[in-house]
């Protein structure tokens, strides 16, 4: 795996706050020669130079960039050659030796978010694979193929038609499971098999459905509770209109000031992941 090319897609959108946390840390802990795929749209075009290949085409979606992406390396990559796909808000906080290593036996390897409502389907933050096993798959990222969610509600994200191809065609792939040993939030700021760090929401609103169902404090969730007895109760209808407005309000503040702090500390510490408690020492 050593000798093998990586070939790295990833997406950044309206924010510059994340190119050079990600690219540096992919050059620290990646040991094989790298070739950086990325979105740009919204960002600052001095960062391009961090990168080998920029693309801008603002109405896309996330997985419609992916799958540009993959198709754009399959050009100049040979079939041996390793696949990163990883989010903008992602990078490795340790040695990515092992997972590389571990597609000798298995095909695919990629974060599976159980934490959130048992999400089943491999997730772009950070999956890894080979050029050819992509191209041998039709590969894709969009949404599409359901599954039964832990909160009994049928959905799909982006993923799901990847998930079905594997499911369908009986292929073994390898999850990356949250590890965090300290929860700052029941989704984002995850550990992933202890060497693979996801902040989540890095580019978009700092509210998520696990949130907006389950509430992400104490608080929160008393209210949620509070809303759901509304339900169904004509003469609680505003009520239950102000208390929604005012729990998602109280949810984002939150977060955005988590995201705050949590992003002020990796900027300056190498070691965040230990400093906050992340990873275990």
């Amino acid at each position: 795996m050593a000798n093998r090319r990586v070939f790295v897609a990833t997406v950044h959108w309206n924010s510059d706050d994340w190119v050079e946390l990600q690219v540096s840390r992919l050059r620290r802990f990646i040991p094989n020669e790298l070739f950086l795929y990325a979105f740009m749209d919204g960002v600052s075009e001095p960062l391009t130079k961090h990168f080998d290949y920029v693309f801008y085409e603002d109405d896309f979606s996330h997985p419609q960039k992916l799958d540009f992406l993959a198709q754009r390396i399959a050009e100049s990559a040979s079939a041996d050659d390793i696949l990163l796909f990883i989010d903008g808000d992602a990078f490795p906080v340790a040695d990515l030796e092992p997972l590389l290593t571990g597609l000798e036996t298995t095909p695919l390897v990629a974060v599976r978010r159980d934490e959130n409502f048992g999400d089943k389907q491999p997730h772009p933050c950070f999956c890894i694979t080979t050029v050819g096993f992509w191209q041998s798959i039709a590969g894709t990222w969009k949404p599409g193929v359901q599954w039964m969610r832990d909160d009994g509600v049928m959905g799909s994200d982006v993923g799901g038609n990847l998930y079905g191809l594997l499911r369908d065609n009986g292929i073994d792939w390898k999850p990356l499971l949250r590890s965090n040993t300290n929860e700052l939030h029941p989704l984002f700021f995850g550990i992933y098999a202890n060497c693979v760090y996801h902040h989540g929401a890095g580019f978009r609103d700092k509210l998520c459905r696990r949130d907006a169902r389950l509430g992400n404090d104490a608080y929160s969730a008393f209210c949620i509770r509070q809303f759901n007895k509304m339900q169904g109760k004509a003469y609680l209808k505003w009520p239950r209109t102000w208390l929604r407005k005012h729990v998602n309000w109280y949810m984002r503040r939150r977060n955005s000031r988590l995201h705050s702090k949590v992003m002020a500390d990796i900027a300056v510490d190498d070691n965040f992941v230990f400093t906050l408690g992340l990873v275990s020492t």
